[in-house]
């Protein structure tokens, strides 16, 4: 059909490949991956699909001895888990397998899922160097001085706790790709503020406000807040968060 039609003769069958109902009917990303593939040369595009028809490697994936990775989309036409994916899963050894929704370009569909299981197959957490990427962490969010003033606090009692959360909390959570640091900061504004921790509230807005939040993003979660968690929670958290707004102001 390329070779006597041009690309616009198996546009539509394509893009119905590459993406899902969904994604088409809202146009995310559709329209320029179109554009991209009406400009592709239907001689390469035609070379790539005889590529595809006749090579077979099937017999060498037992031989990889490479880590990896096979993502899969669950409404893929082109390249499905059945006879496609499957074969990888079985043949590569040690193969870690993720499956996403969407159709072929999950990358695109799913940009923060792909994205995710992609950095943590790179990034494997590592449990010996989780205590020094948390202290790392916790500098970059809570600041030097704080970090600085919790680690001369640590005695034979709370050295543990102390461990336990640098390890786990700042190591283990913070540290993990899918969520920004940014993003990360609001969720804990706004769970703490619901939970009515509010030493912990305070610590995280003073921190967000001495790095890269805003008084509009402290109003945002604390609006969002009292929708969902009560107004009382919110209206302590705008008393506070205001006295750390003033606290810096006169700084």
């Amino acid at each position: 059909m390329v070779n006597e039609g041009g690309m616009a003769s198996i546009v539509e069958m394509v893009m119905q490949r590459f993406f899902s109902p969904s994604t088409l009917a809202r146009d995310f990303h559709a329209s320029g991956v179109k554009s991209v593939f009406l400009g592709t040369d239907p001689n390469g595009y035609a070379g790539c699909c005889a590529a595809l028809r006749d090579v077979d490697h099937t017999a060498a994936l037992s031989k990889i001895k490479t880590p990896t990775l096979v993502i899969v989309s669950d409404h893929d036409p082109s390249t499905p888990w059945s006879g496609h994916g499957e074969i990888l899963a079985r043949e590569i050894p040690g193969v870690r397998v993720v499956r996403l929704p969407g159709a072929h370009l999950s990358n695109l569909e799913r940009p923060q899922s792909f994205n995710a299981a992609v950095l943590e197959f790179l990034q494997p957490p590592d449990a010996r160097d989780s205590v020094e990427a948390g202290l790392t962490v916790r500098r970059d969010v809570l600041g030097d001085a704080h970090v600085a003033a919790a680690v001369a606090a640590t005695n034979d009692f709370n050295r543990d706790f102390q461990a336990f959360i640098t390890r786990y909390a700042w190591g283990s959570i913070w540290t993990r790709p899918g969520l920004s640091q940014r993003t990360r900061r609001l969720l804990v504004l706004a769970v703490t503020a619901s939970l009515g921790r509010w030493e912990e509230f305070r610590l995280h807005v003073r921190a967000g406000l001495a790095h890269e939040l805003e008084p509009a993003d402290l109003k945002e979660v604390l609006l969002q807040t009292a929708i969902y968690a009560g107004v009382p929670a919110a209206n302590t958290g705008f008393h506070v968060a205001q006295e750390e707004i003033e606290n810096i102001s006169k700084a």
